[in-house]
């Protein structure tokens, strides 16, 4: 954390996501944070499913609306320095999905895990509305 704030990236996409590394997990995600001076990361895609057990099991609660990466998971020789924090969240597509000439907007969104696990359930009946990754196992 600076004087002014956190060394934030809040735009990521979970391995889960298209055209992202199949390596991108919590653990690793810890470990480039702490290398990049890195305070605060979004998690990205916390509407899959697979991706919200991931962080459930990962993450702890540190306060605030944040979480961190569990103690045991953190990798030996992780780069010195303060813990990362992870910002639970996500993108909601804007444009029904039939428009292919309409933009979308992607405005991102926080979450708790629990809202999230709620929010997915949800989704499943108005799946125009919330974008989630596409693939993944």
């Amino acid at each position: 954390m600076t004087a002014k704030g956190y060394l934030a990236d809040l735009h990521i996409h979970s391995r889960f996501s298209m055209a992202t590394s199949r390596d991108t997990d919590p653990v690793r995600l810890d470990w480039w944070a702490r290398r990049k001076g890195l305070g605060l990361i979004g998690t990205g895609d916390c509407l899959h499913p697979g991706w919200l057990e991931e962080l459930e099991a990962c993450l702890t609660e540190a306060g605030d609306g944040v979480c961190r990466l569990r103690e045991e998971l953190v990798l030996p020789g992780a780069p010195a320095g303060e813990a990362p924090r992870f910002l639970v969240s996500g993108e909601v597509s804007a444009a029904p999905r039939r428009v292919s000439t309409t933009p979308v907007t992607s405005p991102t969104v926080r979450l708790s895990t629990r809202l999230a696990n709620r929010a997915d359930a949800r989704a499943a009946a108005v799946a125009t509305v919330i974008h989630k990754s596409s693939t993944g196992p």
